[in-house]
């Protein structure tokens, strides 16, 4: 795996545990 690809993998998986954790209401206005 490139390490540029790794990065952008790691960078998706903490987005989406950031807007899990940070607020589960934030998550229902967005959609």
């Amino acid at each position: 795996m490139a390490p540029e690809q790794l990065l952008a993998t790691s960078a998706k998986l903490c987005a989406e545990i950031l807007a899990a954790v940070a607020e589960p209401g934030a998550q229902s206005v967005l959609k």
